[in-house]
């Protein structure tokens, strides 16, 4: 592991170093012309129409200067400009940022997340420097060039669509309070997205103008899946009429679901806030790892010792300590777990209850256990399974947890 570690640290500070930026001590200039030598039309030798300079910040080239030479026919009456397309592949037109930069950007905003801070970190690590300004900038320019791109792709889609026997249109609209409603449609069947719309209400008429465009993109689908909303049914069946409609089990499961794991799930949720657990496992485990980071070799010397079957005799006191830490880590997992689907599919509140249950039975067992003879070592032990007793006495928090799982066995699953 330390080898391929130490392999990795050595490739990126040859990529580092191999960089333009680190190549060379000004920017250096880079010349580009058209590949295009004589004119089309008459054959003649293109002529010099002027020179041109612009900066250019690549990842893979860092920042240059680009001197373009833009050609012309003296002959012919056309006013056709030959440019270098080796230059127009790496930046648009009038942009200093080339595709890469912008590709990355926008994969750093919605798909990874990142906030602009990052993102301008994570450019300046590859020799490319952005403003705040500049990064948001290219955020929207992404997601506009991506639906050019994909409105430009509509009929090579809609070949696809049909080579595969037709498409399965899934309809769903999301919202936040009271605000506009984004309407997104896809093919269950490729899992490619056909179109979103920004619309102010789930009413018919808004939505009629949206399946239209749907419809004459990518022409008329095999059926239609959505939820249970009237606005929808009426819209479907006016420009769809006679295609098979059906309501999408996720929705009617949602909504049965949350029915009837509601009342459980709330009640739950509040025993789990009044204990105010969650606040009080990270400060121990803050304090913890504040006490395992004065040793950086503790964890890996440990994990390399319990894969032999063979415990340290010389540090089996900090044993206690390392096994309170990664069980409260694994606890506040539980608070992430879930697929993605939200309620009623994902609890993490039911997961975090029953993780606590488990880890409460297991410390029982193990806390009395003194490696060197020693109770006060396991005091990081203890002090987590108080905390845990209180909460196993809680009748009402039992209670909750078992109605919303048996809930779960009888209906989702």
């Amino acid at each position: 592991m330390k080898t391929l570690l130490l392999f990795q640290s050595y490739q990126e500070k040859m990529a580092r170093e191999s960089s333009s930026a680190c190549l060379f001590a000004q920017r250096p200039t880079l010349p580009f012309r058209p590949a295009q030598s004589a004119c089309p039309d008459c054959h003649a030798p293109l002529q010099v129409y002027k020179t041109q300079s612009k900066t250019v910040q690549t990842l893979h080239l860092g920042c240059f200067t680009a001197h373009e030479t833009l050609l012309q026919c003296a002959r012919c009456p056309n006013d056709t400009i030959y440019a270098a397309e080796q230059l127009s592949r790496l930046a648009p037109s009038g942009c200093i940022f080339g595709y890469d930069t912008l590709i990355f950007v926008g994969k750093a905003f919605f798909l990874r997340s990142r906030r602009t801070e990052e993102v301008i970190a994570e450019l300046r690590a590859r020799h490319v420097r952005l403003s705040p300004s500049e990064v948001g900038y290219l955020a929207k320019k992404f997601v506009v060039s991506l639906a050019l791109a994909h409105r430009q792709s509509a009929p090579g889609l809609k070949a696809a669509l049909h080579t595969q026997g037709g498409y399965v249109l899934h309809l769903d609209g999301t919202c936040e309070g009271g605000g506009p409603m984004l309407m997104s449609s896809l093919d269950s069947l490729s899992e490619i997205v056909l179109g979103n719309v920004k619309v102010p209400s789930e009413k018919t008429q808004q939505i009629i103008p949206f399946l239209e465009e749907i419809k004459s993109r990518y022409g008329v689908p095999v059926a239609v899946v959505h939820d249970m909303g009237a606005g929808l049914l009426a819209a479907v069946k006016e420009v769809f009429p006679g295609v098979p409609d059906f309501v999408c089990h996720f929705h009617f499961l949602r909504d049965i679901g949350q029915d009837l794991f509601e009342s459980d799930y709330d009640a739950l949720r509040q025993r789990l806030r009044k204990h105010g657990l969650t606040d009080k496992l990270l400060h121990q485990a803050r304090r913890l790892k504040t006490a395992i980071d004065q040793q950086p070799d503790l964890v890996e010397s440990f994990y390399q010792n319990v894969q032999g079957h063979c415990l340290p005799k010389d540090k089996l006191e900090l044993f206690p300590l390392l096994c309170a830490y990664s069980l409260i880590q694994w606890a506040l997992e539980g608070k992430t777990d879930g697929a993605g689907y939200g309620f009623p599919f994902d609890r993490p509140h039911v997961q975090f209850a029953k993780r606590l249950r488990v880890l409460g039975q297991r410390l029982e067992q193990i806390k009395d256990i003194h490696l060197r003879g020693h109770w006060a070592d396991n005091k990081p032990l203890l002090r987590l399974s108080c905390e845990l007793k209180r909460l196993s006495a809680d009748e009402g928090l039992t209670k909750a947890n078992k109605g919303t799982r048996q809930t779960k066995g009888q209906v989702i699953s």
